[in-house]
């Protein structure tokens, strides 16, 4: 009977850190809900977000907008899942492997942790209208969230 006692605490045991570096590995990033003023700009391309699958949803629409100082990309009643490290890449298609990262002002590490409606500024030096798409990308899992093709508007 005492054996049994000790592996059954052992295994709570293993279990409890077995959770605790689960958590630190896949906890998402903290997420704020927001209702930004956003820039004002002339509105080059315009898509909505589809979910890459029923694990991983994205949903609102986001904008290219030219400002005076620079392109922004508008997200508009923006939502998605939660992941541990998302971020927004501008792509030239759905999916490919020259895309750029867009970092988030204000989201842990510049990660995607905002929801609602709010200006994400486009780093200088990329031609953002040469772009096609904006993907929700997991870095960590290399794992598509969802993507939003670019029309002109």
């Amino acid at each position: 009977m005492q054996r049994r006692t000790v592996v059954l605490v052992a295994l709570g045991a293993a279990a409890l850190v077995a959770a605790a570096v689960g958590w630190v590995y896949f906890a998402p990033a903290g997420e704020q809900h927001v209702a930004e003023d956003v820039a004002q700009g002339e509105v080059l391309a315009r898509g909505n977000f589809t979910g890459a699958d029923s694990l991983h949803e994205v949903s609102g629409s986001v904008a290219l907008v030219a400002t005076e100082g620079g392109h922004v990309l508008r997200f508009e009643g923006y939502d998605a899942t939660s992941g541990p490290d998302v971020y927004y890449f501008l792509s030239t298609g759905a999916y490919s492997d020259d895309a750029v990262k867009v970092p988030v002002p204000g989201g842990r590490d510049g990660q995607a942790t905002k929801r609602g409606t709010f200006d994400v500024p486009v780093p200088a030096g990329i031609d953002a209208p040469e772009y096609e798409s904006v993907l929700v990308w997991c870095e960590r899992f290399g794992v598509l969230f969802g993507s939003a093709p670019l029309g002109t508007s």
